[in-house]
């Protein structure tokens, strides 16, 4: 008995320890709860400029799965098929760089695809018109922009008119698109023409034989909209986009959701974008809540010759780019309305500080409508809205109605019919609409012997996308989000 009390009291130490999980000893291993995961600066970029996450929640749930500075789930917590997230950081030219090395298979093939694409010039005559019109004024307006694309050539070995002309992919369709509309001045024809004969004989062939554009590269791309504070659930700025293009970006697997960490010294906030390898951005959100999506239009001003003394023009499709690195809201929507453009587009603009304008932009002028504030929420799709441009009498709309006339209309409609509890399963719920299908809100390809049911029988919405402005978050979805699930992402800014 007394041996058995000795040995009991010998043992009471440790068998106290191993009912208390929170002791400890230096004889135990270390909790890898605990343990501080190390990882190479290279892969995750470091800011001092970014806030603290303010809602732990959300990292908290299950199915996260954490790379980089994002955070990412699966909103139904299943494994879902989404597009490849790419992380670059430091200089222009180094980022640039990296993002070329990570997505060079895919930047191959988009250049592959636009070669023989029929909606777009001739390569050649592409690359003179880039050298023409886009170097120069890429080097007055956004010098950094045309650094990075020399480093996503370099590094996926091709030229730097190459990926030029990625960023202008949506610019070069207008082309053909303008001149079978009779939208393309007698000036802008003799001008292109001396400068790119090559490509006028080419779109002179062409228009004989095509007035349509069977692979929707040149069709109505997407339907957006916004929710403001006062019409959401939890008084969050809400900003989404179905991304309505050619179904080859959703086949071949091109489009990538690109994270941005510029260097400290450029004084440029992080942000995420939505685009095809190769480009510098397409619909996105920043660190401190600026967000964009985008909209085409066509109207009669676009134009492919330079004014006497203009110093060329700027890609549309960078323009986002640019209000993304912007400071504030104000500067933004400056680079916005003040850089040389030469085709019609809209954007959709918001800021976490609740606001948000929607801007018809066309080459010489800008349209802007406010939401309003009686409903706060706002859609747009391909046509021209605002007042100020149908009161025109010189410039004239270039789209051929279609779904667009619609579609911005079922958005609202689904918006309203939540009002004022929208949260993003609202969003998700009116990118899925069917009404006009094919060419509904939610699009779909049809088959070739199938071409007569749709007015752009190659035209699907590649990807449909919502940002949250307040949290940080957004929610993608790969494809037509009727046949898919929204995969959310969320800056871990306390990581970085």
């Amino acid at each position: 008995m007394k041996q058995s009390t000795i040995l009991l009291l010998f043992l009471l130490p440790y068998l106290l320890q191993a009912c208390n999980p929170n002791a400890t000893s230096s004889s135990l291993r270390p909790d890898s709860r605990n343990s501080v995961a190390t990882t190479s600066p290279s892969t995750v970029p470091t800011s001092t400029t970014l806030r603290p996450v303010t809602n732990p929640k959300i990292e908290s749930r299950t199915g996260m799965d954490c790379e980089g500075s994002m955070c990412e789930r699966n909103v139904n917590n299943e494994p879902i098929e989404t597009y490849q997230h790419i992380i670059v950081s430091g200089l222009p030219f180094q980022r640039g760089e990296s993002h070329g090395l990570q997505a060079k298979d895919k930047i191959l093939t988009l250049i592959s695809h636009y070669k023989s694409s029929k909606s777009m010039p001739p390569w050649d005559d592409c690359i003179k018109f880039v050298q023409a019109h886009y170097l120069e004024s890429l080097k007055f307006y956004y010098p950094n922009g045309l650094e990075e694309m020399r480093g996503i050539a370099q590094g996926a070995n091709v030229t730097l008119e190459d990926i030029v002309i990625l960023n202008a992919r949506y610019d070069l369709t207008r082309w053909k698109r303008s001149e079978s509309i009779g939208n393309v001045s007698s000036k802008t024809k003799a001008t292109f023409a001396s400068e790119i004969p090559e490509c006028a004989q080419h779109y002179s062939n062409e228009l004989e034989n095509s007035t349509t554009e069977s692979n929707g590269e040149a069709g109505e791309e997407c339907t957006g909209a916004v929710a403001l504070s006062s019409a959401t659930k939890y008084a969050h700025v809400l900003l989404g986009q179905n991304w309505d293009t050619s179904e080859i970006i959703l086949k071949n697997d091109t489009a990538i959701l690109l994270e941005v960490h510029p260097d400290p010294c450029e004084r440029i906030k992080p942000f995420v974008m939505l685009t095809e390898a190769g480009q510098l951005g397409r619909s996105g959100m920043n660190s401190e809540g600026l967000g964009i999506v985008a909209m085409s239009l066509w109207s009669s001003s676009d134009k492919f010759h330079r004014e006497e003394g203009s110093q060329g023009f700027v890609p549309a499709t960078l323009l986002r780019r640019m209000f993304l690195e912007a400071p504030n809201f104000s500067i933004g929507l400056r680079r916005l309305l003040t850089t040389p453009r030469h085709v019609s587009v809209n954007m959709i603009i918001a800021t976490g500080d609740d606001e948000a304008l929607n801007i018809e932009l066309t080459p010489d002028e800008y349209f802007v409508t406010q939401v309003p504030l009686e409903k706060e929420i706002y859609a747009h799709s391909n046509h021209f809205k605002s007042s100020q441009f149908l009161a025109k009498d010189y410039v004239r709309e270039g789209s051929r109605g279609s779904s667009s006339l619609f579609r911005d209309r079922r958005v609202e409609k689904h918006l309203m019919s939540a009002w004022p509890r929208i949260n993003e399963s609202t969003f998700q719920k009116a990118f899925r609409d069917h009404v006009g299908y094919p060419n509904s809100v939610c699009e779909h390809s049809v088959p070739k012997e199938e071409s007569w049911r749709s007015a752009l029988p190659g035209q699907t919405t590649v990807a449909s996308i919502i940002f949250n402005l307040n949290q940080r978050t957004l929610q993608l979805c790969k494809g037509p989000p009727c046949t898919s699930s929204y995969k959310e992402y969320r800056f871990k800014f306390s990581q970085l």
